[in-house]
């Protein structure tokens, strides 16, 4: 094996793994997206509920917390699902085809395109992974906005002199 064989072989595999990563991103986002989901339909539910128990104050408190899971959802299925440009792990035929230079230079601009294909995947699954996270950590800051709903309605029911819990 030659040091262009060795070379291409390891580059190869690199790019393999950053697909492989970009498909395991994927599918933790949309294991995010379900869990996700699970608790909007019933955050949506209880707070229909409340609607029609005429228990305005806590419909509007789990109103904002649906509504705000719901932006989150949207986050998630925009930035960290939607489709987006990948670099293939090859070069087209009709690229290598080219009878303007030799093998052994064909070889070395290919191996300097695999690179800037590893690249631009590899800044892709990071982008992808810093957003997966923060959607996460979005869906942990949700008491945090029922608790900000509850004491906003509360604060402004008090300066209006409105009983509301």
């Amino acid at each position: 094996m030659d040091r262009l064989d060795y070379i291409e072989r390891e580059a190869q595999a690199n790019m393999e793994f950053h697909l492989e990563n970009l498909d395991s991103l994927k599918s933790e986002a949309q294991a995010t997206l379900n869990f996700l989901l699970l608790i909007l339909s019933g955050a949506f539910g209880y707070t229909i509920k409340l609607l029609g128990d005429d228990k305005l104050a806590w419909a509007f408190v789990m109103g904002c917390v649906t509504s705000y899971l719901s932006c989150v959802a949207g986050y998630l299925t925009l930035y960290c699902l939607a489709t987006g440009v990948v670099m293939p792990p090859t070069n087209e035929p009709r690229n290598l085809s080219s009878n303007d230079c030799s093998l052994e230079e064909l070889r070395e601009l290919e191996l300097k395109n695999l690179q800037k294909r590893i690249v631009f995947n590899r800044k892709r699954n990071t982008k992808i992974g810093r957003r997966l996270n923060k959607a996460r950590l979005l869906v942990c800051a949700s008491p945090v906005v029922f608790l900000l709903a509850w004491f906003l309605l509360f604060a402004i029911g008090h300066s209006l002199g409105w009983q509301t819990f």
